[in-house]
């Protein structure tokens, strides 16, 4: 079963990503933590790991990701020569090439809410989670592919999937293959460029633009986008203000039905 998912990864793999390392494990705490765990100096620096069952998988602020069978849990071990505060925006332009490369197997109505989570017509489909380390990162992404009735009762109606009734079935060794393409060559981007060069992409597909947000307990305005470095833009009544720490949630009388 592994070697037989490896070897589906690795065939469908195209351009940069073809010389990606792709390991794939039964089962693990975090794929996170393993490839943390491995360090910088690792035989392969860049390299993926997949757990097809992930049994710990963290989310920010110490929150819980729960792997369900439909779900897609994996890293990427990336070095980068930019210091700790270059990779600010690192999130988001993880979250552009994620939602790029599910636009590239048809599904459709993705948004950003910055500064990690994936929507899918304003449900949860999926979180990032960048871990600095050393001269590095470690980017986890976890994926609901397809969720079984009883996993979507467990999540509840704020979370989805991205498959669609009718949709082709997506196999999740597809699903894997087609975001690395995307991740890789924008990883090499993000390098050079940084978050700048995905700025746009990013407010092309950012939750709520326009709409009357809160930021963390004190922070309430009008989601205005973001800035080069990829803090959050928002217009206060006491004038516009930026932040890179805090969950954001639409105001109350504004939330999604």
């Amino acid at each position: 079963m592994i070697r037989t998912e490896q070897a589906a990864v690795c065939a469908q793999l195209a351009g940069p990503a073809t010389g990606l390392a792709v390991h794939v494990v039964a089962r693990t705490a975090s794929t996170n933590s393993d490839l943390l765990a491995a360090g910088s100096h690792a035989e392969t620096p860049r390299c993926a790991l997949w757990a097809l069952e992930q049994q710990a998988g963290r989310g920010r602020n110490g929150r819980s990701w729960l792997s369900a069978e439909g779900s897609l849990c994996f890293s990427l071990r990336w070095p980068f020569t930019r210091s700790g505060g270059a990779l600010l925006g690192l999130p988001l332009a993880v979250a552009v090439a994620c939602c790029q490369g599910l636009e590239d197997l048809g599904v459709t109505g993705l948004t950003i809410k910055w500064p990690n989570d994936l929507l899918r017509r304003e449900r949860k489909v999926g979180g990032i989670l960048v871990e600095v380390a050393g001269t590095g990162a470690v980017i986890g992404i976890g994926l609901n592919v397809v969720l079984d009735a009883a996993t979507a009762t467990a999540l509840g109606p704020a979370a989805a999937d991205v498959q669609t009734a009718g949709m082709p079935a997506l196999p999740r060794a597809l699903v894997l293959a087609t975001l690395l393409n995307r991740l890789v060559p924008a990883m090499e981007r993000f390098e050079v460029e940084g978050f700048g060069a995905f700025r746009e992409a990013w407010t092309t597909r950012a939750a709520w633009l326009g709409r009357t947000v809160r930021l963390g307990d004190a922070v309430e305005g009008t989601l205005l986008g973001v800035d080069a470095s990829g803090a959050l833009r928002v217009l206060t009544a006491q004038g516009e203000q930026r932040g890179m720490v805090g969950d954001l949630s639409l105001r109350t009388l504004e939330r999604p039905a």
